[in-house]
């Protein structure tokens, strides 16, 4: 394949937030399983036990999102549900695929791995006249430009793109430069 094109002509390979990556092979990721830890962590402070993981499906195979499901055993009675509600970030999909009644069994709070799944999922919940937080909390992921200007404006975990960038950028002159 085209990789190994690459490694037979010594042209460096950067892995950028991937899965399936060959071993030994370059990467730089976010760290997401930490940024969802800080957002489990700030639920259960907040008093809320019933969680529902809402996900994308090209996720779903994930290791991270496996050490995530397990995340809720470091919080006394904390219990999550995890569901996929579309493919690659989808919101229409989303919007489609989120039911009210996968709210049920005493859920919450809502933790989102993306801005794009949290922005169709309040809207559902608002048309069923749930309030945000008040009845329902939900965090979102990415920290995208639109989520300061929801009502109410959404919490979401903040990815540092400046920094993620400037990773790439001086790794990748590193790599070329031997």
């Amino acid at each position: 394949g085209i990789l190994g094109r690459f490694a037979a002509q010594n042209i460096p390979i950067l892995f950028v937030n991937s899965t399936d990556i060959p071993p030994n092979a370059n990467q730089i990721a976010i760290d997401a399983y930490y940024g969802l830890k800080l957002a489990f962590e700030h639920l259960y402070q907040l008093d809320h036990r019933r969680i529902l993981l809402a996900l994308s499906d090209h996720e779903s195979e994930m290791k991270r999102i496996d050490d995530v499901k397990k995340l809720p055993a470091q919080f006394d009675g904390m219990k999550l549900r995890a569901k996929i509600y579309c493919d690659n970030y989808s919101s229409a999909e989303t919007f489609e695929n989120f039911q009210i009644k996968d709210m049920q069994r005493g859920i919450t709070a809502i933790v989102c791995t993306s801005d794009y799944i949290a922005l169709p999922i309040m809207t559902r919940l608002q048309e069923h006249g749930l309030r945000i937080p008040d009845d329902i909390s939900i965090i979102g992921f990415d920290d995208l430009e639109f989520s300061a200007f929801l009502n109410p404006p959404l919490t979401t975990i903040e990815q540092p793109k400046r920094e993620f960038g400037e990773k790439i950028f001086h790794t990748l002159s590193g790599l070329m430069q031997g």
